[in-house]
C-alpha cells in the first residue's frame, strides 16, 4: 500500500515522485509483487532453526488485511469482505482499480492484492474508540477484560446516545472519553456518565 504507486501499472509513478521532490533513484526499479520469490533463507537463520537454507522466501500480500482477503472462502469471484480489528475494512476484490470522482468523494481506496488483483475498500473505524478508552482507564488503574467489557455493556440501556465513530474528532484525540462526551454534547445528547455507558455508546 503506497500512494506513490500507480495503481494501473503497479510501479512507482515518476510524475508524482517529481512533484514530491523525490528522486526515482532512491526507490527500487521494480516493485515486488505478492507471491514472488525474493530469495532464499539466510544461512544463519537456517542454522539457528535447523531448516534447509534452500527454502525459498516468498513475498506475502504485504498487509494483514490483504493476506486475510486471500483466505476468504469465497465460492466465486463475486464476494465482499469485512476485516475487523482496530480498523475495519470493507470491500471487494477487482481485476482493475476503480478510480472515479465518486470513489474519491466516498474515500474508497484501491490497494494491491494477490495475483494482480485490487482490493477496492473503505476504511471504517473498528475497535479504535474502545481500545483508546481502555488505555485511558488503564492509566487510571482500571483494567477490564473483554468478558467484563461485555458485561458492563449489557448492564446499561442501549441507544441512549449515538455517535459516528468515523467522525474526525475520534481520529486521535488526547482523551477518547472526552471526545465522546464532547460529541454527545455538541449533538444534543446526554454524555455517558460511567464506563459502562461509554462502552455501550461505542
Amino acid at each position: 500500500t503506497s500512494q506513490l504507486i500507480n495503481p494501473r501499472n503497479k510501479q512507482f509513478e515518476p510524475e508524482l515522485l517529481n512533484v514530491m521532490g523525490l528522486s526515482p533513484d532512491i526507490f527500487p526499479s521494480k516493485v515486488v509483487m505478492p507471491g514472488e520469490t525474493v530469495g532464499f533463507l539466510r544461512d544463519y537463520i537456517a542454522k539457528e532453526t535447523g531448516l534447509n537454507s534452500r527454502i525459498p522466501v516468498i513475498a506475502v500480500a504485504g498487509h494483514d488485511t490483504a493476506s486475510a482477503v486471500v483466505a476468504v472462502p469465497a465460492e466465486n469471484e463475486k464476494f465482499a469482505y469485512i476485516s475487523s480489528g482496530t480498523w475495519s475494512l470493507m470491500g471487494i476484490e477487482t481485476k482493475e482499480p476503480v478510480i472515479t470522482e465518486e470513489s474519491f468523494k466516498m474515500n474508497i481506496t484501491n490497494e494491491g492484492g494477490v495475483d494482480g488483483t485490487i482490493r477496492f475498500l473503505k476504511n471504517i473505524t473498528g475497535m479504535w474508540l474502545l481500545e483508546q478508552c481502555r488505555k485511558e482507564w488503564e492509566r487510571e488503574g482500571i483494567k477490564y477484560t473483554y468478558p467484563e467489557i461485555i458485561a458492563l455493556s449489557d448492564s446499561v440501556e442501549a441507544f441512549c446516545r449515538l455517535i459516528d465513530p468515523d467522525d474526525s474528532v475520534f481520529a486521535n484525540p488526547e482523551s477518547m472519553t472526552s471526545a465522546i462526551s464532547d460529541y454527545c454534547k455538541k449533538t444534543n445528547q446526554p454524555p455517558p456518565e460511567n464506563h459502562a455507558e461509554y462502552i455501550r455508546c461505542i
